[in-house]
């Protein structure tokens, strides 16, 4: 009997801006860096997600629809409350002193507050562990999970890559860091 995967969920911190990790997250990819013993059991990679909330996702306001209005969204469809986050985030971030003032005036206006909510979803695709040094492939208690896991080696920039002649290139991953 094949069980359900598990889906996980994972919280951005709010020195990011919800546009922001969007814009890094389509650049970049999404990777969150956890413990070894934080892995939970059942994650299959292909089909477990990875949620993705915010703690200023979703736009409050008394007068919402309105609100939305002026920003030309119709808050019909699910993503339409992230545009109208993301809407908000550009006109306070926005390098001119007279469109802060705006979202200033607009916050106080319409009695705007942000409560947090899922911003998006990835599926995941795979875990990498960073193998110390002295490891050759994942420790032992990792290693029935190596369907899922896969070690890798942080080489700093500049190392002379032909003195990693011990890495087994079909074990590991070799990552350089800038």
């Amino acid at each position: 009997m094949e069980t359900n995967p598990v889906d996980l969920l994972m919280w951005v911190g709010t020195q990011y801006t919800v546009s922001e990790f969007i814009r890094e997250a389509k650049r970049m990819g999404v990777s969150k860096r956890i413990s070894k013993t934080s892995i939970p059991e059942g994650i299959v990679s292909g089909k477990s997600k990875l949620l993705i909330k915010h703690r200023h996702a979703i736009v409050n306001s008394p007068r919402l629809d309105e609100l939305a209005d002026q920003a030309g969204l119709r808050l019909r469809m699910p993503d339409d409350m992230l545009k109208l986050t993301i809407a908000l985030e550009d006109l306070r971030d926005f390098n001119h002193q007279e469109y802060f003032q705006e979202w200033q005036i607009l916050v106080k206006d319409f009695e705007i507050t942000w409560s947090p909510g899922v911003i998006g979803y990835t599926t995941i695709t795979g875990v990498q562990y960073v193998a110390k040094p002295t490891e050759q492939g994942l420790p032992e208690d990792l290693a029935h999970m190596d369907d899922l896991i896969e070690p890798v080696r942080i080489i700093p920039e500049g190392t002379d890559l032909s003195q990693l002649a011990d890495l087994d290139p079909d074990r590991f991953e070799v990552v350089v860091e800038e």
